[in-house]
């Protein structure tokens, strides 16, 4: 893609799946494309490839994302930091009352159930909530989508088709969603009971903390890539017949890439070399997905919880501030999916199908952007839609990308992220910036524990439940945007349009009001 699309895409990506708190991170010059089955996880124990892409995939979703611009994988992993945060941790004493827990355990007992193994997983009530939450963020999603194709049309037929029919078609799905998840997603019952546990937690910190670190044994939940022998967390996506299931349309126009590229943030102009502004692309489509990652391993209530600290030499996670500065200050939380990737230029009006929707390192602005993390919201303008702030560094003069560290100044040793650039296609371990020989993994019987992993995994993902994003017509605002399918037509793979990155709290925050060990 050349500049203006890329900008286009990327500002209207924002729009769609932006929100408060949340930055996309986009491997616009690393593409990450991969085959489906490739991350089957019913035949990662049986299959060594399946395991070795289980691997690459873990280790690119659970790298730190450091701007908008995805970097690559570093040389630590949210596993490793999670790890030596509980060991580092210094925990409130304990003060729960026999009622509070009580309390604590009927919360607990509506959270979670055990599996066949003895681990804890989501109760079906818990799992009804995410399904029904998930369809209410694809049927909003899809709204944003369509609401930007149809009011950056210079065609008024296209905007009183939006007007009239698509605008409240779209957001009676919306409400749809949003009543299915109160009520069949029982949403004030789990979220009750999430705040009930999280406020008595604080009552009984150690429970807590065993709690987190029963999830991460090595000896279960790490598996070993079969390549490089290395250690991994196994990371996942739900819904989990995500590639079954009904896909929705993504599509830029030239009325939309020019909209698009004249109205993004300065901030993002500046990232890309734009020229005249004019793209060489007359329409770009594909269907799209997001989806939530699963971590069984990884309890994300420990941002919020107020009831540990570190030592006095361990430099914190997050300031929280706007602009976050710490060790680890935003973790991945979602991926956007990309497929059927068709594109027509002025000289090609031929649909070419492409693998993934990168551009080539020239067309970045020099100096390019050094990546810092920032919640994207639009500051003082009583705005929604995020922005992207420009994260380079003034002055220095620098023709090579500057990667931020986020730490404290002087909190300690810092890691660099690497950068690939490539016009070629990543997948296997070239997707997680390692070396790619050897390619092949050897088979290896897996030890018996480390099918608990497997397991663990697996219990911890759900299915779909879909409300489709379309009347019964099939129309679309834009008139040009492809109908959602089940099946791919030019190619098989699936390829990542962006990470949704979740910026953290102050982290930690303990409060002062709890009594702590000298």
């Amino acid at each position: 893609m050349d500049a203006m699309a890329q900008l286009a895409l990327m500002s209207k990506a924002n729009q769609v799946f932006g929100g408060s708190g949340i930055f996309l991170s986009f491997p616009a010059t690393i593409p990450i494309a991969f085959k489906p089955e490739e991350l089957n996880a019913a035949n990662a124990f049986s299959d060594p490839n399946v395991l070795h892409k289980m691997a690459d995939f873990s280790l690119t979703l659970n790298s730190l994302p450091t701007g908008t611009l995805f970097q690559g994988a570093g040389d630590n992993y949210l596993w490793h930091a999670y790890d030596q945060w509980l060991t580092d941790m210094v925990l409130a004493r304990d003060q729960m009352t026999a009622d509070e827990k009580a309390q604590y355990d009927e919360a607990n007992a509506l959270l979670s159930v055990k599996d066949v193994n003895g681990f804890l997983i989501d109760s079906p009530m818990v799992v009804a909530y995410k399904q029904y939450r998930d369809a209410w963020f694809s049927a909003t999603q899809n709204y944003k989508n369509e609401q930007i194709t149809a009011t950056s049309s210079s065609d008024p037929a296209v905007q009183t088709q939006w007007k009239d029919v698509d605008e409240p078609r779209l957001r009676a799905l919306v409400d749809q969603a949003s009543s299915d998840w109160e009520n069949k997603g029982h949403k004030v019952d789990v979220e009750n009971a999430q705040a009930t546990k999280a406020r008595l937690e604080a009552r009984s910190p150690s429970s807590a903390w065993n709690e987190w670190r029963s999830a991460l044994m090595s000896e279960i939940d790490m598996p070993t890539d079969p390549v490089s022998n290395m250690p991994f967390a196994p990371t996942l996506f739900s819904p989990a017949d995500l590639f079954a299931a009904e896909w929705l349309p993504f599509h830029l126009s030239s009325d939309e890439i020019k909209h698009l590229v004249w109205s993004a943030p300065d901030e993002l102009r500046k990232m890309f070399y734009v020229g005249d502004g004019v793209s060489a692309i007359t329409s770009l489509s594909f269907e799209f997905r997001s989806a939530a990652l699963v971590r069984p391993w990884l309890d994300t209530d420990v941002f919020k919880a107020r009831f540990w600290k570190f030592r006095d030499d361990t430099p914190p996670l997050s300031d929280g501030a706007a602009v976050p500065q710490g060790s680890w200050p935003a973790y991945i939380s979602a991926v956007v999916f990309a497929r059927n990737i068709v594109m027509t230029t002025q000289s090609t009006p031929q649909p070419q199908y492409l693998q993934s929707l990168t551009v080539s390192q020239a067309i970045l602005s020099a100096p390019p952007p050094a990546a810092v993390i920032r919640d994207h919201r639009t500051e003082g303008t009583g705005s929604t839609s995020p922005v992207i702030r420009d994260h380079r560094t003034e002055g220095t003069g620098s023709t090579s990308p500057v990667i931020r560290d986020h730490r404290a100044q002087g909190a300690g040793p810092r890691w660099a992220a690497r950068r690939l650039f490539g016009s070629g296609f990543a997948s296997g371990a070239m997707m997680a910036g390692r070396p790619g020989a050897p390619t092949v993994a050897t088979t290896t019987a897996p030890r018996p524990e480390q099918r608990l992993a497997l397991s663990r995994l697996t219990d911890a993902t759900y299915s779909s439940c879909w409300i489709p994003a379309r009347g019964a017509s099939g129309e679309s605002s834009g008139g040009s945007a492809p109908q959602p399918t089940t099946t791919t037509s030019a190619t098989s793979d699936v390829s990542i349009l962006a990470f949704i990155c979740r910026t953290l709290p102050e982290t930690p925050n303990p409060d002062s009001d709890l009594n702590w060990p000298p």
